[in-house]
């Protein structure tokens, strides 16, 4: 199986953060790990480290946006955790990098979620939310998360 079918991934993650979001929270919590345990093992193979790195997104799926409050505007600390969420959200695929021998790539992909999801959750809290709707906020950062993991399974893949 070619390796860059892996990138069928991110619309799939994309789609249960999104409804994860507002409707079923399990939909993000149990679908992402979900789908990165299956589309590892089929493109990687099999490795018990790979619910290790599940565990870890379902982790990072519970915490919240905002640590203090309900709005980033509101407080000057959203505005940094943010970015840091963003960050912690790709940082799982380093499980996977560790097993590969991918560890400097493991530590910087997850800058790409970090970007993707500052900028937009950023964009979709300021008076922007005309052009940043929140559903597609959710569905944009939602692929984000699972990219730097299909980056490194392709790199990975024979």
């Amino acid at each position: 199986m070619s390796g860059e079918l892996i990138w069928f991934l991110l619309p799939l993650a994309a789609l249960c953060y999104m409804i994860g979001g507002t409707w079923l929270k399990q939909f993000r919590r149990i679908g992402i790990p979900v789908c990165a345990v299956i589309f590892t093992t089929l493109f990687a193979g099999f490795h018990w480290a790979w619910f290790i790195m599940a565990a870890w997104y379902f982790g990072k799926m519970t915490i919240p946006l905002t640590l203090i409050g309900d709005g980033i505007p509101d407080h000057g600390f959203n505005w940094v955790w943010v970015w840091i969420h963003g960050y912690l959200m790709g940082l799982p695929c380093f499980i996977f990098g560790a097993f590969n021998g991918l560890l400097l790539e493991s530590l910087l992909l997850p800058l790409v979620p970090m970007a993707v999801h500052g900028f937009i959750t950023t964009m979709s809290n300021l008076g922007t939310r005309k052009w940043f709707p929140h559903k597609l906020c959710e569905f944009i950062t939602g692929a984000a998360v699972l990219y730097p993991l299909a980056r490194l399974v392709e790199m990975a893949a024979p």
